[in-house]
């Protein structure tokens, strides 16, 4: 009887202990993060329990688990943008991230970084998510490489008084000329910052082409920012050195390999390092000894190899970086561009996916937060109980012990499982309520994922918008 009891009980005991388990687990992760806000980023402990409510109701339509909001919630708050705008950051970030398929703790942190850096409220952050869209469509990167690299160059473009757009200008230029992500935003950080401050010997050069040195960091303060800076330098270089006579073969030579180290050591190679030789190349045969004397006043102004690279890439292209800036939508063009862009993404079958996930993760989160402060006091409990019980087992006659060894193989398999039986009871209707809705993902079928995806595409809409 003992046995037929104990296998009844088996798959009842393991069903439970599992879901209980992962709920518990999945509670227990999300409020660790939460609290970190307070421990760790500065948020103060009352406003935890506001956030907590906030992100479980918001992480379905956002498609992202509740932990993974709360992690990126962790920049957020870092950088001091109020718990009562957190949130809004945070759908900006999430729906960025979906879009782009990128991380949503780098995506996160990237955006703040901009927010952070330009002196924005937290308002701006749909607008600047909206501009990253844009940027990564207009170069060539993932949305993952640039929210990775960001950070390089962000502080020294905002130093400059320049813009996302502006920077963003300039990441596009430099990748679509094959210098990767993280290469690009170092060389634009340095170039920024010495056309912001340069050096005495940056002021020298800048002075033989009659630049003083503050016309580079006036003008990137105008409207047309970077390109009106870049477009001065190019005009005075060409200005100072007109084309005129041609190189010899050793000229041109030293000039093509000067170039190439420069292009090498920011990270070009194969077909795309022979193309840009081969345009350097018919630049020089126009130009004559004018491009040597230019380049090498951009290796005084900007310093040599791939410093000196990023900014004659620019020079050469400017009328690229032109366009490039002309694409780029700001505002409620880029906003509008961002709905329609998160709109087209959820009709996606990856969205239907997260969404089912996301939905699943949430109801588990808010069963594991109900469950951990019943189970985990009971576990507490019942480990002192089991070493005083084992105490006392020790010391019983061989009958007593045989009895109860029949009696714990029916309680190892049933016990645990009537133990959560209990405390699902004991939530009553709240957690017959969500378990309702794991029934409904698990049994629906294509009709939830149906149902889901349209309710979330309008709540994902409603919040952008």
């Amino acid at each position: 009887a003992t046995h037929d009891l104990g296998s009844a009980m088996m798959p009842v005991s393991v069903g439970l202990l599992a879901a209980g388990g992962y709920a518990i687990k999945m509670g227990l992760s999300f409020e660790a993060s939460m609290e970190r806000l307070h421990t760790q980023a500065g948020y103060a402990q009352k406003d935890i329990a506001g956030l907590e409510a906030q992100v479980l109701k918001a992480a379905p339509a956002l498609r992202r688990t509740p932990t993974e909001l709360a992690e990126g919630l962790y920049h957020v708050a870092s950088v001091g943008i109020p718990a009562a705008d957190a949130l809004k950051v945070m759908t900006a970030a999430s729906i960025g991230a979906n879009i782009g398929g990128s991380n949503l703790d780098a995506t996160a942190n990237a955006l703040v970084i901009t927010i952070k850096n330009l002196h924005q409220p937290a308002s701006a952050a749909t607008a600047d998510m909206a501009m990253l869209n844009e940027i990564v469509g207009a170069g060539n990167m993932h949305m993952e490489e640039l929210v990775g690299v960001l950070g390089k160059v962000m502080p020294q473009a905002a130093n400059a008084g320049l813009t996302l757009r502006d920077t963003g200008t300039a990441m596009d230029v430099l990748t679509s000329h094959g210098i990767g992500a993280s290469r690009a935003a170092t060389m634009l950080g340095q170039t920024f910052a010495k056309m912001e401050a340069p050096t005495s010997t940056a002021q020298k050069a800048l002075a033989g082409i009659g630049l003083s040195s503050t016309s580079l960091a006036e003008e990137m303060r105008k409207p047309d920012g970077l390109v009106g800076a870049v477009s001065m330098l190019k005009d005075h270089l060409d200005k100072a050195f007109p084309p005129g006579r041609k190189l010899t073969i050793e000229q041109e030579k030293g000039a093509l390999l000067i170039y190439k180290k420069g292009l090498e050591e920011a990270g070009v190679s194969g077909k795309t390092l022979e193309t840009d030789l081969g345009t350097y190349a018919a630049k020089l045969t126009q130009t004559g000894t004018a491009a040597t004397a230019q380049a090498q006043v951009l290796i005084n102004a900007f310093g040599g190899g791939r410093m000196s690279a990023g900014m004659l890439t620019l020079i050469q292209n400017v009328d690229d970086l032109r366009k490039t800036y002309q694409r780029l939508p700001e505002g409620s063009a880029a906003i509008k561009q961002f709905q329609e862009d998160q709109k087209d993404w959820e009709k996606t079958s990856q969205a239907n996916l997260d969404s089912i996930k996301s939905q699943f993760d949430t109801t588990m989160t808010s069963v594991g937060k109900d469950l951990g402060p019943i189970v985990l006091p009971a576990l507490k409990e019942a480990t002192t109980v089991v070493g005083d019980l084992g105490e006392a087992f020790q010391n019983a006659s061989p009958p007593i012990k045989h009895m109860v060894g029949d009696i714990l193989g029916v309680l190892a398999v049933a016990g645990p499982g009537l133990i959560l039986v209990s405390k699902f009871m004991h939530l009553g209707s709240e957690i017959g309520g969500l378990g309702s809705k794991v029934a409904g993902l698990v049994r629906g079928g294509a009709t939830t994922v149906a149902t889901g995806a349209a309710a979330t595409t309008a709540g994902g809409a409603a919040v952008v918008g």
